[in-house]
């Protein structure tokens, strides 16, 4: 009613703006004025109306493409089809050669009828469709009584278990039918395949037949403008720095199959395989951080490097140089990661670092007793590269945490007395060299420190204090004693006065080589002028 009155508005109306309906001073329906708010209303029913009339059609639209869609492609079988299916089904069967003559006609006329439907969706013209292709009810009639009665078969046929060949044969009509199902839902994925391997055999056939000569041709040009002059300098650089001057070696580029390879050899007279046939194994492990450095060098210094564990069977001369070379990389601006498990190498780090007045970071990384590995804990620290009051303090904790459960007479705590023992003895030889020799030398240091000599001095006391506790700590520190005499457990009294004894002679030793230290620096520094004037 409102799209009629719309229209008459139009017609009655036709100097105002759309919709008339709304825009009109009267009302079209019932004929009395309009206020504004009226006009609003009538204006926006008309907006939503219009709304809903094109969504619907939209709605329709997309609903007619989609079947239009399903039924272009919607396939039916042809007669020879059809004829070939009802020969597998009927085989034996004149009951349902009738049946099977109807079937295939209903066929033929919905084909026909899906040959007219398809045209007009392509044309776009509808009107020439007429009923006349539609299937009546009586004509699918004798299809259902067929379907009926190979229903009631089907049930005779379960019913007869015994009959055990026709139920094998049905059985494997079955398994046929999956199968052919199986393959026919498969399909697409073994012509996919199909298709990717002809795909390949093209992509070979293609790559095949490019030859590599021009792209490694032109690699070789550009590395040896480019990188290998300026790799080889490095390089000569890096085996001064390791100390590999006696080997006659052999900086070589080539280029393979589109490939740029640079590599490192010995230029001797006999055909080798590879380097380590000659070279000792600590010689091949100062040629690769020879190669590994140049090459580094070509990055720039930007960029940091990590290195695990360089040093494995190189002998301390040569340990020396890799630690002043890699303190020298650190000192040009590069970050140098190193891991290491050697102390020697450590404190050569260490000491190549303090005379090039590099920063270095020290971290101890450990595996803890719960499992977890790589822990950076300066608490796990090894034994031997700990301190005087780092041991001190060590021994201490092992005899708070056994005070509770010692018994000198449990023999089973001998162990326990011996390492804390065999710690005392080593920790009375760490204070020798560390307090009264004050760092001259150093089991794990390559150098000797002769400045620090100004704060080392061997007093009788000191003499007399580490002769009786090294005295003391030998009886139980696994020394071989005398066969069939093992001495007595001592008292746990006895090994905190042993404790106790090695304390004070630390703390006294080392205040001592303090005041020293302060009096030597003094001495070096010279006395001001006030005081040479006075």
């Amino acid at each position: 009613m409102l799209l009629r009155a719309r229209e008459f508005a139009a017609e009655a109306f036709p100097g105002l703006p759309p919709p008339q309906v709304a825009t009109a001073d009267v009302c079209v329906l019932c004929h009395q004025s309009l206020g504004e708010e009226a006009r609003a209303r009538l204006a926006s029913f008309d907006t939503y109306l219009t709304g809903k009339i094109n969504e619907d059609a939209e709605n329709a639209k997309v609903e007619f493409e989609a079947l239009a869609k399903a039924i272009l492609l919607l396939q039916i079988p042809t007669a020879e089809e059809l004829e070939k299916r009802w020969d597998q089904l009927t085989a034996n069967r004149e009951s349902l050669d009738k049946v099977a003559q109807i079937y295939i006609s209903v066929i033929d006329k919905l084909r026909g009828r899906h040959a007219l439907l398809s045209a007009a969706i392509k044309s776009g013209e509808y009107g020439g469709l007429s009923d006349s292709s539609v299937l009546e009810q009586n004509q699918l009639d004798p299809l259902d009584q067929a379907a009926i009665t190979l229903a009631d078969e089907i049930a005779q046929l379960q019913l007869a278990v015994d009959q055990g060949t026709a139920l094998e044969m049905l059985r494997a009509r079955c398994k046929e039918l999956e199968d052919r199902k199986k393959f026919a839902s498969d399909l697409e994925i073994f012509v996919s395949r199909r298709n990717s391997l002809e795909f390949l055999a093209k992509i070979k056939t293609c790559t095949a037949a490019c030859a590599g000569s021009t792209v490694t041709t032109f690699i070789t040009k550009t590395r040896r403008k480019l990188l290998t002059p300026t790799l080889e300098t490095a390089f000569r650089d890096e085996i001064k720095e390791f100390r590999l001057q006696h080997l006659p070696l052999n900086l070589s580029d080539r280029g393979e199959v589109g490939k740029s390879k640079v590599q490192i050899g010995l230029d001797v007279k006999q055909k080798i395989q590879r380097n380590s046939e000659i070279l000792s194994e600590g010689e091949n492990r100062a040629l690769a951080l020879a190669g590994f450095l140049a090459e580094a060098k070509e990055l720039g210094s930007r960029h940091g490097v990590i290195i695990d564990d360089p040093v494995s069977s190189l002998d301390h001369t040569r340990m020396e140089a890799v630690a002043e070379r890699l303190v020298k990389e650190a000192k040009a601006g590069r970050q140098v990661i190193v891991f290491t498990h050697n102390l020697f190498f450590h404190h050569a780090l260490k000491g190549a670092a303090q005379s090039q007045k590099v920063k270095v970071r020290e971290e101890w990384i450990a595996k803890h007793v719960d499992g977890r590995f790589g822990i950076i804990d300066d608490g796990q620290r090894p034994w031997a590269s700990m301190k005087v009051k780092a041991r001190i303090a060590h021994v201490a904790e092992l005899l708070q945490n056994k005070k509770k459960t010692y018994s000198e007479a449990d023999e089973a705590i001998r162990p326990f007395v011996t390492e804390v023992y065999t710690k005392m003895r080593e920790t009375w030889e760490q204070s020798i060299e560390e307090v009264l020799f004050a760092g001259v030398i150093g089991r794990f240091r390559p150098n000797v420190a002769t400045m620090r000599l100004r704060s080392a001095r061997v007093e009788q006391a000191d003499y007399e204090a580490v002769y009786a506790g090294m005295g003391r700590c030998s009886k139980f520190s696994g020394h071989d004693q005398s066969a069939g005499v093992p001495p007595d457990l001592p008292l746990f009294s006895d090994l905190e006065k042993d404790l106790d004894a090695l304390r004070t002679f630390f703390n006294a030793a080392d205040k001592r080589r303090r005041e020293l230290e302060e009096e030597g620096k003094a001495y070096e520094d010279g006395p001001l002028i006030a005081e040479v004037l006075s």
